[in-house]
C-alpha cells in the first residue's frame, strides 16, 4: 500500500518513503552520471511561487474578513474566512486576489489542504480566472 511512504498528515514523507526517493536518485544518478560543471541557461519563463502555511506571509491581497492563523504547533498556517452575511452554501465568503505580474500568459497551479475520504474538515472552493483579451473568463472548484 502507498500509506507506508507517508506520515500521518498525507504531506510529508515517512521514513519509508524518505528510503525510496533516495533509492529513486540514487539510481537516476547512476543511470545518468553527473556533469561536471554544468551550465544552466538562463530562465526564459517568468515564475513567482506563494507559499503561507510555513511563514502565515500573504504577499497578496484578500478580503479585510479574513485573517491568517496558526492552526498547529509546528508553526503551520492557514488563511481563514469566517461566515459573513452574504455567504455560499459552505457558509464562508471570501476572495484572494492575485494579479499576473508579467506581460506574458502565466499558467496558475494551486495546492491546498484537504482530508478525505468525506465528509471534509474544508469548503469547496472556486476559482475563477477573469478574462483578458487572450483568454474567457474561467471557472472551476476545488473539492477539498
Amino acid at each position: 500500500s502507498i500509506c507506508i511512504f507517508f506520515s500521518h498528515d498525507w504531506m510529508h514523507l515517512s521514513y519509508q518513503g524518505h528510503a525510496l526517493v533516495a533509492s529513486l536518485i540514487r539510481d537516476l544518478v547512476a543511470d545518468i552520471g553527473i556533469v561536471p560543471n554544468p551550465t544552466v541557461s538562463p530562465w526564459k519563463y517568468h515564475d513567482s511561487c506563494v507559499n503561507w502555511l510555513e511563514t502565515g506571509n500573504v504577499p497578496f491581497l484578500y478580503n479585510n474578513q479574513a485573517f491568517v492563523e496558526q492552526f498547529d504547533e509546528r508553526g503551520k498556517y492557514a488563511l481563514t474566512f469566517p461566515p459573513s452575511d452574504n455567504a455560499n452554501e459552505s457558509g464562508n465568503d471570501g476572495t484572494i486576489t492575485l494579479l499576473n505580474q508579467f506581460d506574458t500568459p502565466a499558467n496558475l497551479y494551486v495546492t491546498y489542504m484537504t482530508t478525505g475520504p468525506p465528509p471534509t474538515l474544508y469548503p469547496k472552493v472556486q476559482v475563477t480566472i477573469l478574462p483578458t483579451k487572450e483568454q474567457p473568463q474561467k471557472s472551476f472548484y476545488f473539492v477539498t
